[in-house]
């Protein structure tokens, strides 16, 4: 199913929420078919994590503009903890194309460029993966005790 292809169920009163005073409808798909694509999925997610501002976070650290290395490697964990966690949600939400999504995501984000970027940038969703692996969304205890 191609992005152009969305099925919009309107009618389905289960499947509308509300935001901000207007109707947002979800997708539809029938039966064993993919209401999103891994275009659509991906662009969405890398959208969000180039808007996401982790100055607050850095500012908590004490990592202003006078440590720039720091500062590169904080934003460098936040953006893998960020992946790893949407992995997370992909392979909850999305348990037929999480691979297909999260490939794609990899194919047109600049963080994964670089050969020794990526590599490190694997690494390091890998190991935010692992923390998560026995409990998975249920505790993020794991998680604040990196460091």
């Amino acid at each position: 199913m191609e992005e152009n292809d969305l099925i919009w169920d309107k009618e389905s009163t289960d499947q509308i929420f509300n935001a901000t005073q207007k109707r947002v409808f979800l997708p539809q798909a029938a039966e064993g078919q993919f209401a999103y694509s891994k275009e659509l999925v991906g662009d969405a997610f890398l959208a969000i994590l180039k808007s996401l501002d982790f100055s607050p976070e850095l500012q908590d650290l004490g990592l202003g503009a006078l440590k720039p290395m720091k500062r590169k490697r904080a934003l460098n964990e936040l953006a893998a903890l960020n992946i790893a966690l949407w992995r997370l949600a992909l392979e909850n939400s999305l348990p037929n194309k999480h691979a297909e999504c999260y490939e794609y995501f990899q194919e047109i984000s600049p963080l994964f460029k670089s050969k020794r970027g990526r590599e490190q940038l694997l690494k390091q969703i890998d190991d935010y993966l692992t923390l998560l692996a026995e409990k998975k969304d249920s505790d993020f205890a794991p998680l604040a005790g990196r460091g």
